[in-house]
């Protein structure tokens, strides 16, 4: 019945922190928009927005081919996303924190459900460890000086108060762990967008330069000689 009651309690109690983070984070994705604002010849394009698919939709709208190549470089550099800050950000202070700043909300709040389920879980047990320190210990060693409720293995309190801190820390680190992948995911696919929409290579070459060289070619006759070609590449 105490076990019951304490819970009963502690619930409340424990659900309102996650339901404070997500109201913020709510808040926070209701006004705020990564994007990013560059001028090309002469117009202010808007490069971003709420999602990948956002920045894709802004980089269609216009005709970055007439755009010199050193432009688009200094474009992209302006608007990629950092990954390596947000990795260290989610593995230290959790809750999101390295993927809100790279604009991604689905990795805000999958970070933010997932810590503030481990702290909360975490915070539980370790009320209970002190509740049954302060007032169910006390009963068990009336008459019995000796009695250690650290060793009382019929202590239930204690016994679910251990297994949820057991589970918290291991919930937590698995927490951080996803995490860390996060940011990773997300900005491979937000850069790999916007190279994409600018014409830029991974390697940092020209995407829409045409290619022209000398290549063998095989006539109708079967005699060999030597041709044009030109090849351009095309990224999907």
């Amino acid at each position: 019945m105490v076990v019951l009651l304490l819970c009963a309690v502690l619930a409340p109690l424990a659900s309102a922190p996650i339901l404070l983070d997500l109201i913020g984070l709510g808040l926070d994705v209701a006004t705020t928009k990564r994007s990013s604002a560059v001028i090309v010849e002469g117009e202010t394009i808007t490069l971003g927005g709420s999602s990948v698919k956002a920045m894709k939709k802004s980089l269609a709208e216009f005709d970055f081919t007439t755009v010199e190549f050193s432009d688009r470089l200094a474009i992209y550099e302006e608007a990629k996303t950092n990954i390596t800050w947000p990795v260290f950000k989610n593995l230290l202070l959790g809750f999101g924190s390295g993927s809100k700043s790279q604009g991604d909300r689905g990795g805000a709040l999958v970070g933010t459900l997932l810590d503030s389920t481990a702290v909360t879980t975490l915070g539980v047990g370790l009320s209970l460890y002190l509740i049954d320190f302060l007032f169910v210990a006390p009963w068990g060693a009336i008459g019995n000086p000796s009695y250690n409720h650290l060793e009382n293995s019929d202590d239930e309190l204690m016994q679910i108060a251990g297994g949820l801190v057991i589970g918290g820390l291991i919930g937590l680190g698995a927490s951080r762990i996803i995490q860390a992948v996060l940011p990773i995911s997300y900005g491979a696919r937000h850069n790999k967008a916007l190279r994409d929409g600018l014409g830029i290579q991974k390697d940092g070459s020209d995407g829409f330069a045409l290619s022209v060289a000398l290549v063998p070619v095989l006539s109708a006759d079967r005699e060999l000689s030597l041709g044009f070609a030109v090849a351009s590449r095309v990224s999907f």
